[in-house]
């Protein structure tokens, strides 16, 4: 997996930046001589050093690339566009400060229902942005300088300009029981959903089913690819050597980057959209694809093109469950006999995910959220496929026109997901582990070939655990 290694020194090198800030000039000569001598040495021991110290090259000087924001103190009037929203607040990307051009973002709250993409007028009150951290939490500061933001503004009138009154658009899950839910199971969109049903998918450990990750991408690249192949199927009869079969990849890929812009691209989007492209361009080519390839192309590309991704709980939390089922999970799907009946051996395999999923989670759980779900692997085991097999696909197809049949299908499994959740709910323990602990965690995760290492290292982390 040549290209693992360097994704991740590329992550390393932006997760640095913030306390190893080299010249941007200096640091893109280095950056250009280290590849001359990569592509000159060639796969060679010095080739491959040389690739990876321009990997961390890239990922440090990535950040500085960027034109910080604006630093603003003050009454002000700001036009530009929300280029995303997290809870309360949203990035404004600055276009123009009064009657002056300006350009940088800006964080912005209490600026009402805003959504991606929308343009519009602020008149607030702006300081520069100063956040205190809780001991051991990620340093919000360091955060706002990869993002590029120095100012915040409290809005006090909001206009979104071009917005015109008139009917809103039909609601695909309008007349759905769990409308929230499958809102959210289909989009991410988790604004429909109420406290309760949040706070039970936070104690049973299934909040990742509300959010997009590569089981989105996989089903709209599959329905795509499948539409087109039905279409081109006699066309292909006739002409065998024509090419038209890799109409199909190309068409999945174009569907899931359509869709990506539908959901406004989130963190685990973008991971769970390189990994499904490269997995499309692995099937279009005839060359397959190696998991720790795309997972490694993944990190490099998304951490250059949004540096803050790099320290995001978000993306440690979307690339540790991949992490974990590529060493945890397929780890235990080696002690599942080959010999098993189908539907036994779906079943072991959706144990063995499920388990090193919430491996691959677990360090972040103990960290930042200090939260551990005792639940979460009985409640994922029936969780995930009531929702990946039913729920998420009746969903997609209901958003798409597909009729009333999908959208009863995938209420019904959500109404069964929430009885099965509810059975099994139990109070969650709340253990503290700290950066060490969690570090422990991952080591014994990434050893899990090595029983004696994996075992050493995870009681270490239990040691952290116990206070």
């Amino acid at each position: 997996a040549p290209l693992l290694i360097p994704g991740l020194l590329t992550a390393l090198g932006v997760v640095l930046w913030p306390w190893l800030q080299p010249n941007p000039a200096h640091t893109l000569l280095a950056l250009g001589a280290l590849a001359l001598i990569a592509l000159a040495v060639g796969e060679r021991g010095l080739g491959w050093l040389a690739t990876w110290a321009a990997a961390l090259c890239l990922g440090l000087t990535a950040p500085g690339l960027r034109a910080p924001g604006p630093l603003l103190d003050g009454p002000v009037q700001l036009r530009g566009e929300v280029v995303e929203v997290r809870g309360g607040r949203a990035i404004l990307q600055v276009s123009q400060l009064g009657a002056t051009p300006l350009t940088g973002p800006v964080e912005l709250s209490g600026g009402g229902d805003l959504r991606v993409g929308d343009r519009v007028s602020v008149r607030g009150e702006a300081r520069p942005l100063g956040r205190e951290a809780l001991p051991g939490e990620p340093d919000p500061v360091r955060d706002d300088l990869l993002r590029g933001l120095r100012s915040g503004v409290r809005a006090q009138s909001t206009l979104v300009l071009g917005a015109f009154p008139g009917p809103a658009p039909p609601d695909p899950f309008e007349h759905a029981t769990h409308r929230g839910l499958l809102r959210a199971l289909a989009l991410g969109d988790r604004a429909g959903l109420d406290d309760d049903t949040k706070a039970l998918l936070r104690r049973t450990g299934t909040t990742h089913l509300v959010s997009v990750s590569g089981l989105h991408f996989v089903m709209i690249a599959a329905m795509a690819s499948g539409i087109v192949t039905a279409l081109i199927r006699p066309l292909s009869l006739l002409r065998p050597q024509g090419g038209l079969n890799r109409l199909a990849p190309l068409a999945g890929l174009g569907a899931l980057l359509a869709f990506g812009e539908l959901v406004g691209w989130p963190i685990p989007a973008v991971r769970a959209g390189w990994m499904t492209a490269g997995v499309v361009a692995g099937q279009a080519t005839a060359r397959g694809a190696n998991p720790w390839n795309l997972l490694g192309l993944a990190a490099g590309v998304m951490v250059v093109c949004e540096p803050s991704a790099a320290r995001s709980v978000s993306a440690w939390l979307s690339f540790g469950a991949v992490m974990g089922m590529l060493t945890v999970g397929q780890k235990l799907s080696r002690f599942v006999p080959p010999d098993l009946p189908w539907l036994v051996k779906g079943l072991a395999g959706a144990v063995t995910t499920t388990f090193g999923a919430t491996a691959g989670t677990l360090p972040v759980s103990v960290w930042i959220f200090q939260e551990l779900s005792l639940t979460a692997p009985l409640a994922n085991l029936v969780a995930i496929p009531l929702t990946s097999i039913f729920a998420t696909p009746g969903a997609l197809l209901a958003l798409g026109g597909g009729g009333v049949l999908p959208l009863a299908i995938a209420d019904g499994a959500c109404e069964a997901t929430i009885l099965w959740l509810r059975l099994i709910d139990a109070p969650v323990a709340h253990p503290a582990a700290g950066p060490l602990g969690a570090a422990l965690i991952v080591l014994a995760c990434l050893c899990a070939r090595h029983h004696g290492l994996a075992g050493v290292f995870a009681l270490l982390s239990l040691l952290r655990l116990i206070p």
